[in-house]
């Protein structure tokens, strides 16, 4: 995991940012655009590692509970998609796997 420095205001957008594309990744799912939701999916992790990365450089207790509520919604949305992964057509499926 590298993750990038970023700031916590940075960090929030992107967060909500990767909330609002997954719809528009279910659309692209249904026309069988895969490398847009593989796309996608990177972007989740290397959105979770900055999040862990950069937790590790705040010493301020708020800020890390702020990245932790952050990081709590990352991994939500990353389980959403392990949950309904099998529910996809067998070669989205196969080609994303499962995500941690």
């Amino acid at each position: 995991m590298s993750g990038h420095n970023a700031t916590l205001e940075n960090l929030h957008g992107w967060t909500k940012r990767s909330f609002e594309k997954l719809g528009w990744m279910i659309l692209a799912l249904k026309d069988q655009n895969f490398l847009k939701v593989k796309a996608y999916l990177a972007n989740l992790d290397d959105l979770k590692a900055s999040l862990i990365k950069n937790r590790e450089l705040y010493e301020e207790n708020d800020r890390k509970r702020d990245i932790d509520v952050l990081l709590d919604r990352v991994n939500t949305l990353i389980d959403f998609i392990n949950t309904n992964i099998d529910a996809l057509p067998k070669a989205a499926a196969s080609a994303f796997g499962k995500r941690r």
